[in-house]
This record gives structure tokens, sequence and C-alpha cells, in this order.
């Protein structure tokens, strides 16, 4: 192994200084390159834990009431079968299990599985749910199922915390988008209704009005799906 010696006058100069740099640059982009791996990683685990968490409450929902159905006094048998899974989870699992969380877990299967993406989703084993349990809480609070899916997938690829979809669904973001979308219709209808609609019946009103409202059918549920 060969030593190489800097000279003082290099040293003087800064060279030797600017080798030093050059290695402490690279060793904090290392170090910031695995950084960005472990933070990737663990958001990573804990999205997967959370989904796999809100699927299990799901399931739990189900079989609780599965089981609801098989009692003669539904209504009586269902408060029973909760107390009594009250009692027995929360020595097992803790506080989670509190009469409160188990019925909010019961009313997320019947909220959700009105959905039939989410029923085809879970019969071929995949999950569907990949928002926090506290985003499926405030999800069940909307009755109207568009909206409730509207506001679901903008959760997912807007990445919104509880707090901003909160905020979205408290400013009425999906009537907002609904009434713009009515507006892109009647705008769209008029304009093809005066314009290109006419001329292709050669001036006939009777076929006029079939193509018209056909198109506007048409152009109607293209607006409202996209």
């Amino acid at each position: 192994m060969v030593n190489i010696n800097i000279p003082f006058f290099l040293y003087k100069s800064g060279v030797g200084g600017s080798c030093n740099n050059v290695e402490l640059e690279k060793e904090n982009n290392l170090y910031k390159n695995i950084k960005k791996l472990l933070e990737n990683a663990r958001k990573q685990v804990l999205t997967t834990v959370n989904s796999l968490m809100t699927l299990t409450y799901y399931e739990i929902g189900r079989q609780i009431v599965e089981e609801e159905q098989n009692g003669e006094n539904r209504a009586k048998y269902g408060k029973k079968l909760i107390k009594t899974l009250f009692e027995k989870l929360t020595k097992e699992f803790g506080k989670s299990f509190g009469v409160r969380n188990i019925e909010i877990m019961r009313k997320f299967y019947i909220v959700f599985s009105d959905d039939e993406k989410t029923k085809s989703l879970i019969a071929k084993s995949i999950n569907p749910f990949e928002l926090s349990w506290t985003h499926y809480i405030r999800l069940m609070r909307i009755k109207d199922i568009k909206e409730r899916k509207f506001y679901e997938i903008e959760s997912k690829q807007e990445n919104w915390t509880v707090r901003e979809m909160e905020r979205q669904i408290d400013s009425c973001l999906y009537q907002r988008l609904e009434l713009s979308r009515y507006w892109q219709v009647s705008i769209l209808w008029y304009y093809l209704q005066k314009r290109t609609l006419r001329d292709s019946c050669g001036g006939h009103k009777g076929c006029a009005w079939v193509v018209t409202y056909l198109s506007r059918k048409a152009i109607y549920n293209y607006v409202l799906n996209e």
C-alpha cells in the first residue's frame, strides 16, 4: 500500500480540504438515501397494519351480524351478544373492544357490505380498505353511497389525513362538484343541440329531438363518470 502525503502548499491552497468535502457529501447523500428507504418502509408497514386491522374489523362485524340472524329476538340477542363479546375481548385485548367500538365494527360491515365492488374484492381475497380505521369511522356517517365512495377515493389518491378529509366533507366538496358537472352537461348539450344535432338530421324536428335526447343522456352519464 502506497502512502501519498499531500504537500503543505496543497493544504494551504484548499486541495486537501476539497477532497474531504467530496467524501462528506457522498456520505451525507448515502445517509439521506438510506433514511428515505427506512422512512418509506415504515410508512408501508404502518399502512399495511392499518389496512389489515380495518379488514379485520369488517370481518368481526360480518360475523356479529350473521350470528345475530340466528337469534329469535334479533335486537335483544344482538345486545346480549355484543355485551358478551365486550366482556371477553376486553380481558384479552384491552379497551379497544369496548361496547361502542364493537357496535361501530358491526355498523362498518353493514354500511360497506352494500358496496358490490368491496364485496367482490374481499371474495377474491383482496383487501379493499386502504385508509385508516379513523377514516372509515368518519365515512360511515355519510349515507349516500356515491358521496361516501367519492371521499374514500379522493382520500386515497390525494393522501388526505382524517382532518383534511373532514374539512373537505364540511366544505361540501362533493355537492359542489356535482353541481359543476350538471353545468357541464347543460353547456355541452346546448352546443350539440344548436350546431351538430340539428344538421345531422337534415332539419327534421322529430329526428333532432330523439338524437338530442339520447345524446344528452350519453353526455350526462359520461361527465358524471369522469
